[in-house]
């Protein structure tokens, strides 16, 4: 049984700028997360002599980032509307895996983002319209891995 886990923080910030009106010094550096934190559960057991099970859990989070460095959609005109694409929300993601491993052979069965997390986590203007992206929608599948 293994437990491992990480965390870091980061301050990515501009320290000069060509078009600081645009850009301006001090600002976050977009789509850099202030934080992160994953954990991992790792479990390996022999079933048989030749037949070895392992099962893996982790959560990753990912905390708040900017998408934008302009609070705003203009920033001459007084009163603009907020630029939707500034804040990028903290999500966070779990992964699941379970293994069947012979001398040859490591069936799996898997999902991402078991728990369907549907955080939109950006929302980017395209051609005066915003778009919401979302994490990867969570998929169930299965691998079979041969070794010659």
């Amino acid at each position: 049984l293994l437990l491992s886990a990480n965390a870091s923080a980061q301050s990515a910030t501009i320290t000069s700028s060509i078009n600081p009106v645009t850009v301006p010094v001090g600002s976050n550096l977009i789509d850099v997360p202030q934080a992160t934190v994953d954990a991992q559960l790792n479990y390996k057991t022999e079933i048989t002599d030749s037949i070895g099970l392992s099962a893996m859990i982790d959560y990753d989070w990912t905390g708040h980032s900017y998408g934008s460095y302009q609070r705003f959609t203009n920033t001459v005109a007084l009163g603009s509307p907020l630029n939707l694409n500034y804040n990028n929300a903290a999500y966070s993601v779990v992964n699941a895996n379970l293994s069947l491993t012979t001398k040859r052979y490591v069936l799996s069965i898997y999902a991402k983002n078991l728990l369907d997390d549907r955080t939109i986590i950006q929302t980017p203007e395209i051609n005066t319209v915003y778009e919401g992206y979302t994490v990867h929608p969570r998929v169930i599948g299965a691998s079979i891995k041969m070794s010659f």
